[in-house]
């Protein structure tokens, strides 16, 4: 099996997979400085509301901040973020629950809130930012293929946009069912987008239409003449790494003899990008870059190199994509995994804290992977909570609405536990 196959199969365009741990402070540091310049959300609605709608937020934050471990906090909290998602104050509710927190540091209640809120929000303002380079990537050359592909892919990571997603995709089904080579590609980012929202069933369906695929590749192949062979060979396949692939996202980074080769790894990648910035090869290059980055932890170095890059060639379809995904996606994940953070330790002061806890199974959710993780944790709530019918009734609104938004709409209520635990 050809590397460039290799690649696709194990770590393809997903940014969501990269290790942000030691990367997030200057990182975060940087996204607060444009934060200041930049409104919290992109939508356009107008800033309108009477004084009486004002005049509710600030009665609001008087009684939470009052009331801030009273057991109607979640009601007042629900209250004020629809009353500021209608004012179009998103940043207003930033700013509240972000103080709310630092002056009660041991408040389960306010601390979960600035992991949804202030955190949260952020990161949905900057996933959204990702997603208009990538379309802006699109509007400038609208058959190129790296670019269309991340766009399906960035869907997959944003709520409720799995469907559009999977619409996306079909599309390039269709565009590119001539295109044996970018077919492969759809096929196998296809099937990480099937997995990570718990569709299963669908997964085997199409890795029959992979493998297919790629006996057709290889029956295309001259294995008897090897200059056909180096000639199809993109730099992603020349380079190759000077010690083993293992994953350390969780071990502390030291400095060792290997960093050497890593980083001279790395940089001929990033001039093979520059170089081939318009060239159908860039994407094999990217995602290359991407393997190495994401095992070695350089998240830093990707977010810092794609916002350069975009500088120099503001018109490249490629790389105002590669930006999408990298220096907005990630920037997005790494604020999502700060509000993770919070709610993890507003559990920690409170392990029955109710509303924290269906908050972090609410918040999992936004994390590859995240559905069935998400399901495990309502399914035992569930169990735990079986005597308290109103708080049933929440965790089974909630997932419903977990379901519909990772496309398992037609998941009968009634059954939705028995599901939830045959898919575990």
């Amino acid at each position: 099996m050809s590397l460039k196959i290799f690649v696709t199969i194990l770590f393809f365009f997903s940014f969501v997979c990269i290790s942000v741990s030691n990367a997030d402070v200057p990182v975060l540091r940087k996204m607060d400085n444009e934060e200041n310049s930049v409104s919290l959300f992109s939508d356009k609605r107008t800033k309108k509301g009477s004084a009486n709608a004002y005049e509710s937020l600030r009665e609001l934050e008087k009684e939470m901040k009052s009331g801030v471990d009273d057991i109607s906090f979640p009601v007042m909290f629900s209250k004020y973020l629809t009353g500021c998602m209608d004012l179009n104050e998103h940043k207003k509710a930033k700013g509240f629950f972000l103080t709310l927190a630092e002056e009660n540091p041991k408040s389960p209640h306010a601390i979960t809130a600035k992991g949804i809120v202030t955190y949260g929000w952020w990161a949905e303002n900057v996933l959204r930012h990702g997603l208009k380079k990538i379309d802006e990537a699109i509007l400038i050359d609208k058959e190129a293929f790296f670019p269309r592909l991340c766009r399906a892919i960035y869907l997959s990571c944003l709520p409720g946009k799995f469907t559009v997603s999977i619409d996306e995709f079909n599309t390039l089904l269709e565009t590119e069912k001539e295109n044996t080579s970018n077919l492969l590609d759809v096929y196998s980012n296809l099937i990480r987008v099937y997995g990570e929202h718990g569709h299963y069933d669908i997964i085997e369906q199409v890795n029959k239409k992979l493998q297919k695929t790629e006996r057709h590749i290889f029956k295309k192949i001259n294995y008897s003449n090897t200059k056909s062979i180096v000639n199809i060979m993109y730099d992603s396949e020349i380079i190759k790494p000077h010690y083993p692939i293992v994953n350390n996202a969780n071990t502390k980074r030291t400095n060792t003899s290997k960093d050497k080769h890593l980083s001279g790894d790395l940089t001929i990648l990033e001039k093979s990008m520059e170089r081939k910035v318009d060239d159908e090869a860039f994407g094999d290059i990217y995602k290359r870059y991407i393997l190495l980055i994401n095992q070695y932890q350089e998240a830093n170095r990707a977010i810092n190199f794609f916002e350069n890059l975009t500088e120099r060639y503001p018109q490249s379809p490629n790389a105002l994509a590669a930006s999408g995904m990298i220096t907005y996606g990630l920037k997005g994940q790494i604020l999502l995994q700060k509000g993770l953070v919070c709610i993890k330790s507003a559990i920690e002061l409170e392990k029955d804290n109710f509303f924290s806890r269906i908050s972090h199974a609410t918040f999992n959710t936004r994390f590859p992977y995240g559905f069935m993780r998400s399901m495990r944790e309502l399914s035992f709530m569930k169990q735990a909570e079986a005597g308290v019918h109103h708080r049933v009734r929440l965790i089974n609104k909630r997932i419903e609405l977990i379901c519909s938004q990772h496309g398992h709409d037609s998941m009968p209520t009634e059954n939705n536990e028995s599901v939830i635990m045959r898919r575990l």
